[in-house]
């Protein structure tokens, strides 16, 4: 899937870290996909949102919005349509643990998407 490869792609050169692509058709009306991936601060976690963004909007990409865009955000979700991207700082992603609320779903390895 195209998008799962530009997202992930831009959270690895932003040196966004534990990428976890789930995959969600069995159990979400909202999105096919959830990419997961920690940051050591919440401006990375906000420089990772705005290129997502921008390159979303400049590819015509689908985006719907983002929530939790401050420069002092612990979790960033990005929403575009088929994926949500969720930016946690380490610390916001223990406290949620969203990878293991989700544990029983099948997950995509993200370095097929590198290449």
């Amino acid at each position: 899937m195209e998008v799962i490869s530009l997202l992930v792609k831009l959270i690895d050169d932003k040196k966004g870290e534990n990428i976890n692509i789930i995959d969600m058709h069995n159990i979400s009306s909202l999105a096919s996909y959830y990419i997961i991936c920690s940051v050591n601060s919440e401006r990375q976690a906000s420089a990772i949102a705005h290129e997502i963004e921008k390159e979303l909007i400049t590819k015509k990409l689908p985006y719907n919005h983002t929530e939790g865009k401050r420069s002092d955000s612990k979790w960033i979700l990005v929403d575009a349509e088929e994926v949500i991207v969720h930016i946690f700082t380490k610390e916001e992603r223990e406290i949620y643990n969203l990878d293991l609320l989700w544990a029983d779903q099948p997950k995509l390895n993200f370095e097929d998407y590198l290449n």
